[in-house]
């Protein structure tokens, strides 16, 4: 179970610490919509960087080293951040855009560096499994009321131990397990192929993860939504069973190579539960456990995507995959998603149809019949 643990303890961080506190005690400190927005884009910018450096520090260093070196750059961007909140120390827009983009830099290196591992971490190569129960965890850790309800000093303290954990993780890794190699075929030798999927991967999870970003700010804005979704306890335990459904679901979805029927059905949900939230009148009793399964399944997905697509064997290719896909569709498509609420005051109407002709727009480009070694068949 050490692929579910390294899952769990990077959702965790990224849930309580990147979606709840830092954003939540950013808002506390008043220091204006605009200073909002920029130190959201540090994060995301040092996000991207980081993506691109971890993959660059897999091969040259190993994903251990790198797992490591992330997970403590973190872990002290998180504590900082408490200290910032819980008023130790006074607060400036640049003091919090340098937390922002050291939690990006330190998460982007734990991410890339663990899903180049996960398939030699699981027999077979195979962890849509493991890393569907992983993202059960995070979500149900996530929903317990006294973290959800926490002040963001007390998430953030929390997500730095949390994160530091993983440091112990890799110390029951064996280095012969997880040393650096290279699939038999080159990127190169694909005719193409490589490109197109992991292009296509990465707007049809750019879109995803948008519209579900924005969705989930538009809902922590609005105190009667909020209320009505995440109020009381009885309601953060029902969500977290449900994130636990839908990921365990997707998990063994993908085990059995079922990306593309994780992905439809995640959209299609996101989109009607998010309509749910905001029909007038009652909304529909289903539109909160569809939407909170369909987010925890695109985010299984997220998490086992380069590890399913390298085979396990190939920590390189997994590693680029990752850095490409967490670098545009994660760190851009979640700044996005949030930068557009802010800016709109809310979601807008036209939000949906977008996410909606992005996706199939990523579908598409990734399903296009190409040769290789005689045989005929669609890229994923």
């Amino acid at each position: 179970m050490r692929a579910a643990a390294l899952v769990a303890g990077t959702y965790v961080y990224f849930l309580v610490f990147a979606q709840f506190a830092f954003l939540a005690g950013v808002e506390s400190e008043a220091i204006g919509r605009d200073w909002s927005q920029y130190v959201l884009g540090a994060m995301a910018l040092a996000g991207f960087t980081g993506s691109v450096v971890a993959y660059v520090g897999v091969v040259r260093m190993g994903p251990v080293a790198v797992l490591r070196i992330g997970a403590i750059v973190a872990a002290t961007a998180a504590g900082a951040a408490a200290t910032c909140f819980g008023g130790a120390v006074s607060t400036t827009p640049m003091f919090l855009a340098g937390v922002a983009a050291a939690a990006g830099l330190g998460l982007a290196c734990v991410t890339v560096s663990v899903a180049s591992i996960l398939g030699r971490l699981v027999e077979g190569g195979n962890p849509g499994l493991h890393v569907g129960v992983g993202t059960a965890i995070a979500y149900v850790v996530a929903n317990v009321p006294w973290v959800f309800h926490a002040s963001p000093a007390v998430q953030s303290v929390f997500a730095a131990f949390v994160i530091a954990l993983l440091v112990v993780v890799t110390a029951f890794i064996s280095p012969a397990t997880v040393e650096v190699s290279r699939g038999a075929k080159p990127w190169r030798r694909r005719t193409g192929s490589g490109f197109r999927r992991i292009a296509g991967a990465t707007v049809v999870f750019l879109a995803l993860v948008w519209f579900d970003s924005a969705a989930f700010a538009a809902v922590q804005q609005d105190p009667v939504l909020r209320g009505r979704f995440w109020g009381d306890a009885s309601t953060l335990w029902a969500n977290g069973m449900w994130h636990a459904l839908g990921a365990i679901a997707a998990g063994w979805a993908l085990s059995r190579g079922l990306l593309r029927v994780v992905w439809i059905s995640s959209i299609a949900g996101l989109l009607w539960g998010a309509w749910g939230f905001w029909i007038e009148g009652a909304p529909p009793a289903a539109a909160a456990p569809i939407y909170v399964v369909s987010v925890s399944a695109y985010s299984t997905a997220l998490a086992a995507y380069a590890a399913l697509r390298s085979g396990g064997a190939d920590t390189v290719g997994a590693a680029r995959s990752a850095a490409c896909v967490y670098g545009i569709a994660g760190w851009v498509g979640s700044t996005a998603g949030i930068g557009l609420v802010l800016q709109h005051g809310g979601l807008p109407d036209w939000a949906a149809w977008v996410a909606a002709a992005v996706f199939v727009l990523g579908i598409l480009w990734g399903w296009i019949r190409v040769e290789d070694a005689g045989e005929t068949r669609c890229s994923a």
